[in-house]
C-alpha cells in the first residue's frame, strides 16, 4: 500500500489520457480496501463476509475461484518458504471477459484465508451464471472437493475446470471427476466469453473449439484452439480481483 501511496504522489499527469494519474488508480485502490476488509471480516462471521462478497460480485455472468489450499498443501515440507502468487490466469480471463461485455469477477480463497465452507457460502451468495475454478495437479483434488460443496449446497449454476492438469488431461479428467461439467484446455481468454455467449444464448456447444464437455453418458473433445499468437490483443490483467477494475488497468 505505502508503494502505491509513493506512486500516484509522484505521478502528476498522464498525457495520453488527460487525468491525473490518481484518479487513474483510485478505483484500484478502493478495491483493495475492499478486500482488505473481507480478509478480517472472514475471520469472524461467514454470513458478513457472504454479504460484502455479494456487493461485490452480485449477479456476475462468471465467477472464477482459485480454491483453498494452504501452503503445507501445496509445498508440502517446504510450506515455510512458499508464497502465495496472484491467480494470475484468472486475472486474464476476467479482463477478457469484461473485454467481450460480460460480467466477472475472482475468488482467491488462499489469499483470503477461507477454507471450503466459507469459499462455497460466498459462491452461492453471489448467484453467478457460470463457476470457474483453476487447478494444478497440486490443487485438483482441493478443486474438485470444493466443486462438490458447490453442488451439494444447491448452486446450479455449470462448473468449468480449468488449468494445467485439465489442460494436460482433459478426457481423463472429467471421467474421474464427475463433479465438473466442462473444462477449458489450454488457453481460455477467447473460450470463456463464447461460452457465457453459448451459455446465455444458446447454440452449439461443439462448435466452441479447446472445450472437453459431457455429451449424455459421454466425455466429448471439442476441436483443438489454436495458441493465441498476437499476445497484444489480449487485454490488461485485473490485478486486483474485481471486474470493475479491468476496465481501468486496461486504460491506464
Amino acid at each position: 500500500m505505502e508503494n502505491i501511496i509513493y506512486f500516484i504522489k509522484n505521478q502528476k499527469y498522464n498525457p495520453v489520457h488527460k487525468m491525473p494519474f490518481r484518479y487513474l488508480l483510485l478505483p484500484q485502490l478502493i478495491n483493495t480496501f475492499i478486500n482488505t476488509i473481507l480478509f478480517f471480516i472472514n475471520k469472524h462471521s461467514c454470513d458478513l463476509l457472504s454479504i460484502c462478497v455479494t456487493i461485490q460480485f452480485m449477479k456476475k455472468d462468471m465467477l472464477l475461484v482459485n480454491p483453498p489450499i494452504t501452503l503445507e498443501e501445496r509445498y508440502g515440507s517446504f510450506a515455510s518458504v512458499g508464497s502465495q502468487a496472484p491467480p494470475l490466469g484468472l486475472c486474464y480471463l476476467a479482463a477478457s471477459v469484461r473485454k467481450h461485455g460480460y460480467s466477472a469477477g475472482i475468488i482467491d480463497a488462499p489469499a483470503l484465508d477461507m477454507d471450503i465452507t466459507r469459499t462455497v457460502a460466498v459462491i452461492a451468495a453471489s448467484e453467478a451464471d457460470l463457476i470457474g475454478i483453476t487447478a494444478s495437479t497440486v490443487s485438483i483434488f482441493r478443486a474438485s472437493e470444493l466443486a462438490k460443496a458447490i453442488k451439494k449446497s444447491g448452486v446450479q449454476a455449470p462448473i468449468l475446470l480449468g488449468g494445467p492438469h485439465v489442460s494436460s488431461l482433459p478426457r481423463e479428467t472429467l471421467e474421474e471427476f464427475s463433479e465438473f461439467d466442462m473444462g477449458i484446455i489450454s488457453e481460455g481468454e477467447y473460450t470463456v466469453p463464447e461460452i457465457i455467449s453459448w451459455h446465455k444464448e444458446g447454440g452449439s456447444i461443439a462448435e466452441i473449439a479447446g472445450l472437453v464437455y459431457r455429451r449424455e453418458n459421454e466425455v466429448v473433445l471439442s476441436p483443438p484452439r489454436e495458441n493465441i499468437m498476437d499476445l497484444d490483443n489480449l487485454p490488461y490483467p485485473c490485478l486486483l480481483y474485481t471486474s470493475d477494475a479491468a476496465d481501468d488497468a486496461s486504460s491506464v
